[in-house]
Order: structure tokens, then C-alpha cells, then sequence
């Protein structure tokens, strides 16, 4: 008897010594697990206030590249609150805001004249009695047009202008508690305003909540539990050290699951957090205007394109993320290259021209401006840019009937005027010698005859205006006869003048491809030549034939040019020497001479003395 008690008490002993080293041992994992779980939950709600200021950082960022900075000068410059540029940005927040519930307000703000106050400019947020009250506090009014702002409290708010940056911490002002991201609006190099976004301390608070309700849940869990573990300890102790062993094994796998599920409900949380996240950053770059893009800074593969981009190069979203920048940017490898580590020195690339090439092959001109990123160690680029092919295309046009409409004002303002000073040579000759002296038939006819050269001056320049808008039809023309009309035109333009023009060859008629126009390339090249001559005038005309071509050069005895000025002669508005002329007449030459598929030289009368006179030659195929 005395041996089986001794042995129960043996027993018993060490079942107890078992069962407390086991309830000490259980109390102590529960114990470390709950410490784990309170960490867990103090990290995630850090986490969370990370996540928001990086998705802060990226949406102001985003904005700030896809604003136009001409509305914002617009804005400044009508000072309204009602016109079309401000109406735009203002539905353009409210959209995003309507799409992402957790961003309060979209504004933009700009500096005034005291370096602490700013101004509101556009704001997203519209006027809402949130609290159903039925009046209007003054948290929930809208942000007014021109509305000042003190910045001198909010030190991260103030750097704006210097780049894309985010709240510390919660900041307070009379609308609220918000945490808050802004990045500046650049025109060129110079920032014109910064973008904000806020989102309001609740929601931050509300995410917090969630996070603590999910971990104290877990945390009841693990008390209960441990309960339940206790009063098992207690039976398997009784029952026996085996079984109890068996059951301090089962617990311990129990626990381990808790744990493991606990583990997954919170990954399944922040999972669900960083979805939100990309939602809110997809539909900001999908409804944008411009072509945007997200690449790796290091092996510039391609990792995100909006549609914009993808109808502008002609690739999917899956061929693009195939893609490096390497393989649409039609510049030289070391040039982006460049680009690239200066935009990682700077953090940004400034508005620049750049050539993109699509799919088709062919070039698109586009404007772009870029970011240097870092999220979480990586780094990223962030490219805006916008198809300016049709401004470029418009302006060339423009800048083509601005030169065309030039040219027809030369071609019509100086001949005619060779026209008028010769018919008030005529009439200055008759009104100093009076009638009984001079041919009144003669003079008269002269005059008419300057009048119908006016005329037809007009209808050609009229004829040739319109055909340089459609291709080039040039006729069958007889040369030599062209050059005899253009001597009796010149003669008659010089009543009062002592002239000898002298032609040499022309034996047989020389047919070119020309229109009536060609006429009035001799009456310049004469006219010039006459003009610039002192005392008798005499110009020397050989026309000579060289296989397929027709060679003519005309030559003046007058002062010459040059030869670091035979250059500027067929420039509009230069002059040949101390004379003083317009220089339209041989620029005009020039132009029609080409239309003509001729070529134009200048060289002296007498080789390597240019003060005996000047030589023009043309040169022309023949038919």
C-alpha cells in the first residue's frame, strides 16, 4: 500500500512538475505571440501612412507633368474664376476625386507678393454639407477663386516649387486635418504654380481602425485559445503524461495554424491596400490626354503605357512592356543615354523636343517632359509627352504663304515701280520741252505701251500665284524672241537714257520650257544693268548653244560687284554697292529661274576685275 501511494504520489509529483512546465511554457509562447501581433499591428498602421504619402507623391507628381502650364497663365491673366481654362482643371479634379474617394480636394495654388501668402487658383472640391446638418460650416466650403493662404506653418508644403514632395506628418487648417502631397507645374524651366492633393485625417483614421479591429480580433483569439489550452493541460495531466504529451503537440500545430492565418489575413489586407493604390494611379494615367509611360531607370524596359501612348506608336500594352525606350525613341543611344543620367542627377527633364517612331516607321515630333522616381529602392521614369506634329506641320505652312505672299509683294512692287519711273520719265521729258518739241504720237505710245506691260505684269504675277499652289506646268517658249521683246521693254523704260544693248547669236530659234514670266527675268537682269551704269549705258548679250543647254549671259560696263558680295545679289534687300536699291529685282530672277529648272551664276565682265562691269549667265536645258 504504502509503495502504490508513494508511487501515486511519484506520480503525481511529476505530472504536476509536467503540467506547470508546460502551462509556463504555453503562457510564455502565447505571450510572445501577442507582443508579435501588437508589433504587427503598430507596423502596418505605419505602413499604411507610407503607402499614402508614396501614392501622395505619385499622383501629385502625375498631375503636375499632365497639367498644361498655358492654362495656368491663361487663368492669371483673365484673373476669373469663370473662364474656359479654369472650368476645365476644375472638372478634370472632380472627376479624379469622383473616381478616388479617399482624395478630399485637387487645387492649385500660386505665389503673390508676400513670399508666406498664396493664392488658390482651382480647387476640385465643391461645397457640401457633409455633416447633413443643413448649414454650411466653415470646413465644408469649397475653396474660393483667389482665395490667400498662409504657408509659413507648413514647411514641406513651402519646398513645392523646388519638386514633388509630401507631408510629414497631419497638418490642420480651418478646412480640416489632411495629409497632404504637392509638385510644382514647370513652363520650360521656371515653376508657374504647384498641385495639391489632400486626403482627409478620417480616411487615414478609418484605415487605421480597420487595422486595429482586425488585430485585436486576432489578439481574442489567441486569449481564448490559450484558455482552452489550460483546461486541456489540466485533463491530459490527469489522464496521462502521454496523452498529454500527445495533446501539447496537437495545441502546438493548432497555434501554429492561428498564427499562419493571422499572418494571411493581414498580407491579404495590405494586398488589398496596394490594389487600391494602383487603381487610383491607373485611372489618373488612363484618362489623360497625353502619351505617358513608366520605365526602368536602369534597363529602360518599358513597365507601364497608357492608351494615349499606345495609339500614338502603334503597339498594345503587352508589346510595349516587351519594349525598351531604345526601341521607339528615334535619337542616337548615347543621346538618350545622356538624357537619362542627367534626368537622375536633376530628378527631372525639362520640356523638350524629341522624335518618336512608331510602329509603321513613321517619325512623330512630340514635346516631352520627365521625372526621375524612387519607390522602395528603384528606380523609375515617369515620361509625359504630347504629339505637337500638326503645330510643327501648321507652322511650316504658315511660314511657306509667308513666303510665298513676300514674294508675289517683290515681284509685283518693283516692276511695277521700273514701270512708273519710267512713264513719269516720259511725262517729265514732254512737260520740260514742251509739245512743239518733242513726238506727242510718239511719247503717248510709249506710255500706253508701259501701261499694257503693267497689266500683263499683273495678270502673270495673278496666273503665277495661283499655280504655285498646284504642280509646275511649264510650255514650249521661244527664247531668242523672249530676249528681243525684253530689250524693246527696257528701251522704252529709259526715255532720257543714252542705251546700246548689243546681242550676239540667236541664228535659230532655242525652245525651252518656260511660261510668260521668263520675260520679265530679262527685263530685270537688263534693267539692273542699265541702272548702274553712269554716262552712255551698254550691255553686251551673247546667247551660244553647249549640247542639251542654252547658255545667255548678259554683261554691264558699270562698277561691278565684289567678290565677297556676288553672293548676296539674289538675297531680297541687299545691295550691290554704294548704289541705293532694294535688291528684289535679281531676287525675284533668282526664284523664277529655278521654277524654270535653269541655273543662275554672277561673275565679272573681265575675269578677276570686277570694277569693268559685271556678267550675269543662265543657263537653261533645252527641248
Amino acid at each position: 500500500m504504502i509503495f502504490i501511494i508513494s508511487m501515486l504520489i511519484v506520480s503525481l509529483i511529476s505530472i504536476s512538475f509536467l503540467f506547470i512546465d508546460a502551462w509556463n511554457s504555453q503562457k510564455h509562447t502565447y505571450g510572445i505571440m501577442m507582443e508579435s501581433e501588437e508589433n504587427l499591428a503598430f507596423r502596418a498602421k505605419a505602413d499604411s501612412r507610407d503607402e499614402m504619402r508614396s501614392d501622395l507623391l505619385t499622383i501629385s507628381t502625375h498631375l503636375s507633368l499632365s497639367i498644361e502650364p498655358q492654362r495656368i497663365e491663361n487663368i492669371l491673366e483673365q484673373d476669373s474664376g469663370d473662364c474656359t481654362d479654369h472650368r476645365y482643371l476644375h472638372e478634370y479634379f472632380e472627376r479624379i476625386i469622383e473616381k478616388t474617394p479617399i482624395i478630399d480636394d485637387i487645387y492649385i495654388m500660386v505665389r503673390s507678393d508676400s513670399e508666406f501668402v498664396w493664392r488658390f487658383l482651382v480647387a476640385g472640391y465643391e461645397t457640401t454639407d457633409r455633416d447633413g446638418d443643413g448649414a454650411i460650416s466653415v470646413d465644408e466650403r469649397a475653396v474660393r477663386f483667389g482665395e490667400e493662404y498662409d504657408v509659413s506653418a507648413y514647411p514641406e508644403m513651402r519646398l513645392a516649387f523646388e519638386g514633388p514632395i509630401v507631408d510629414s506628418d497631419l497638418t490642420t487648417d480651418k478646412w480640416g486635418t489632411f495629409l497632404s502631397g504637392y509638385a510644382p507645374i514647370m513652363n520650360g524651366t521656371e515653376p508657374v504654380a504647384i498641385v495639391g492633393v489632400d486626403i482627409r485625417a478620417d480616411s487615414i483614421m478609418e484605415q487605421e481602425r480597420t487595422i486595429d479591429e482586425h488585430m485585436e480580433g486576432a489578439l481574442s483569439r489567441l486569449r481564448t485559445q490559450q484558455n482552452i489550452t489550460t483546461g486541456k493541460l489540466f485533463i491530459s495531466a490527469i489522464i496521462s503524461f502521454v496523452a498529454s504529451c500527445v495533446i501539447i503537440l496537437i495545441l502546438s500545430n493548432i497555434i501554429f495554424s492561428k498564427t499562419i492565418r493571422s499572418l494571411e489575413n493581414r498580407n491579404e489586407i495590405n494586398t488589398k491596400k496596394i490594389r487600391d493604390s494602383e487603381e487610383k494611379y491607373r485611372t489618373i494615367v488612363e484618362q489623360s490626354l497625353d502619351n505617358i509611360y513608366l520605365c526602368d531607370g536602369r534597363s529602360h524596359k518599358i513597365l507601364e503605357s497608357n492608351r494615349s501612348l499606345q495609339r500614338l506608336l502603334g503597339y498594345s500594352a503587352d508589346e510595349l512592356r516587351n519594349m525598351t525606350v531604345h526601341d521607339f525613341i528615334d535619337h542616337p543611344r548615347e543621346d538618350i543615354e545622356e538624357k537619362i543620367r542627367g534626368m537622375s542627377k536633376n530628378g527631372i527633364l525639362k520640356l523638350e523636343e524629341r522624335i518618336y517612331r512608331r510602329r509603321d516607321g513613321r517619325r512623330v515630333e512630340v514635346m516631352v517632359n520627365a521625372s526621375h522616381l524612387k519607390l522602395k529602392g528603384r528606380e523609375l521614369i515617369c515620361v509625359v509627352s504630347r504629339d505637337i506634329s500638326e503645330i510643327i506641320r501648321m507652322n511650316r505652312n504658315l511660314a511657306e504663304e509667308r513666303n510665298k505672299a513676300e514674294f508675289y509683294l517683290d515681284l509685283f512692287t518693283h516692276d511695277i515701280a521700273n514701270l512708273h519711273h519710267a512713264m513719269l520719265g516720259y511725262i517729265e521729258i514732254y512737260g520740260s520741252l514742251g509739245k512743239d518739241k518733242v513726238d506727242t504720237h510718239l511719247i503717248l505710245s510709249n506710255i500706253h505701251h508701259l501701261l499694257k506691260r503693267g497689266i500683263f505684269l499683273t495678270r502673270n504675277i495673278t496666273i503665277f500665284s495661283k499655280a504655285k499652289s498646284s504642280p509646275v506646268q511649264l510650255n514650249d517658249t521661244e527664247i531668242c524672241e523672249i530676249i528681243d521683246s525684253s530689250i524693246k521693254q527696257v528701251e522704252i523704260m529709259f526715255p532720257d537714257q543714252e542705251i546700246e544693248i548689243k546681242r550676239k547669236g540667236c541664228s535659230d530659234p532655242i525652245h525651252i520650257k518656260a511660261e510668260p514670266l521668263l520675260e520679265q527675268v530679262f527685263v530685270n537682269i537688263l534693267h539692273n544693268a542699265i541702272k548702274f551704269q553712269e554716262g552712255k549705258k551698254t550691255v553686251e548679250i551673247d546667247v551660244d548653244m553647249n549640247g542639251k543647254k542654252v547658255i545667255i549671259d548678259v554683261a554691264d560696263h558699270g562698277m561691278g560687284v565684289k567678290d565677297d558680295r556676288k553672293s548676296d545679289l539674289f538675297r531680297r534687300f541687299e545691295r550691290s554697292g554704294n548704289k541705293d536699291q532694294s535688291g528684289i529685282g535679281l531676287a525675284v530672277v533668282k526664284v523664277l529661274v529655278d521654277r524654270y529648272n535653269g541655273q543662275i551664276e554672277v561673275m565679272d565682265r573681265i575675269e578677276r576685275d570686277h570694277s569693268k562691269g559685271l556678267k550675269i549667265r543662265l543657263i537653261f536645258p533645252i527641248i
